[in-house]
């Protein structure tokens, strides 16, 4: 094998620079990758957080939902069974 020449040393060494140049790039990408992780990572954990004071915050409104959700069904039916009773009584009434 012959020795290599100028020529050929400095092609390698321009590839040499390339490849150097290209993994600079890749170190900068990284670093800015790392930094909006780290912002993603911060903002879910906040996002998170704020979830579970939402979930704390509704379940007595649920409770309560679900008190005068009762209670709205318990006077539809007494309503309409009085509604019912006044009818019979009327009718009853005239005869």
């Amino acid at each position: 094998m012959s020795a290599p020449t100028n020529e050929t040393l400095l092609r390698i060494e321009v590839k040499i620079d390339r490849i150097d140049d290209r993994l600079g790039g890749i170190d900068v990408t990284l670093a800015r990758q790392s930094e909006q992780l780290g912002e993603h990572m911060r903002r879910t954990e906040a996002a998170e957080r704020n979830l579970l004071h939402l979930q704390t915050e509704i379940k007595p409104l649920a409770k309560a939902h679900a008190a005068w959700s009762g209670v709205g069904k318990a006077v539809t039916v007494l309503a309409t069974s009085l509604g019912i009773i006044s009818a019979a009584i009327r009718l009853l009434g005239r005869h």
